[in-house]
């Protein structure tokens, strides 16, 4: 029978407890959108169109949760837009010490109602900020005054556009770098029309959450480096190395010799 080294037969034991060990996404969350944690590095408004943003005490899911109060003050035959950004101090990723992204699930609970008798739909847009820059993605789900419905995607960087917030226009061949320099994460609240009456519309937002996948997980490097590190050190010092592998050795011998 071929010898085997106590050496590595713990070293087995690290490495089958590997699998178990579990190694959690970077993940952002707000229930409450407390706006001291918010910046609001843009507001684009083209036509008769505003909006007023707040926290709200209890229009949540449940409890405190973002609201927005959007007024088309007068009707009109061209279009209207009106694009709010807002980016949470707390949600910033560094790629250089996080780990390059994979991809980003982006999730809210969001509510609207409109005044107007037309089929208004949910939208979700998480914005990210980036060397200056501003990219969002879009999630539609509708159509409103049917309560809070839950939008949730998982987004790569080829999701996120380039958004100008000095034109209003989007440029679809520019997106973040997920290796790049750290990137500011938030929402863009949306809305606008197209040849309608003037109209009030209510968005509310909760419980907002990014899940952040990144390769290779910094994690998992160390520690498959510490195991490997450690395995050096077993095969330097099997005659001197105490504590359980040495027992191992005194009452099993039999079971390793032949």
């Amino acid at each position: 029978m071929t010898r085997q080294r106590p050496s590595v037969f713990c070293f087995a034991i690290a490495v089958a407890a590997l699998p178990a060990v579990s190694l959690a996404d970077t993940i952002y969350s707000d229930g409450t959108f407390n706006l001291s944690n918010y910046t609001n590095p843009f507001t684009y408004q083209n036509g008769p169109i505003s909006g007023v943003y707040f926290q709200c005490s209890s229009c949540g899911d449940p409890g405190q949760a973002l609201s927005t109060t959007v007024t088309l003050t007068t009707a009109t035959s061209a279009s209207s837009n009106l694009d709010i950004g807002l980016l949470n101090s707390n949600f910033i990723y560094n790629p250089a010490v996080q780990g390059t992204v994979l991809s980003v699930n982006a999730s809210v609970d969001s509510s609207t109602s409109i005044s107007l008798d037309v089929s208004e739909y949910n939208s979700f847009d998480p914005l990210i900020e980036q060397d200056g820059s501003f990219y969002y993605a879009q999630l539609l789900s509708g159509p409103g005054n049917s309560g809070f419905v839950n939008l949730a995607s998982t987004f790569s960087a080829s999701s996120f556009v380039q958004f100008d917030p000095i034109t209003g226009l989007t440029n679809s061949g520019s997106h973040p770098n997920f290796a790049g320099d750290p990137m500011d994460f938030g929402i863009m609240i949306s809305s606008g029309s197209i040849a309608l009456p003037s109209f009030t519309q209510t968005l509310v937002y909760d419980n907002l959450s990014f899940d952040i996948t990144a390769i290779p997980e910094p994690a998992s490097l160390l520690l498959v480096g510490a195991v490997l590190a450690g395995l050096a050190v077993l095969r330097r010092r099997e005659r001197e190395w105490p504590g359980a592998c040495r027992e191992y050795r005194r009452s099993h011998w039999k079971t390793f010799t032949g």
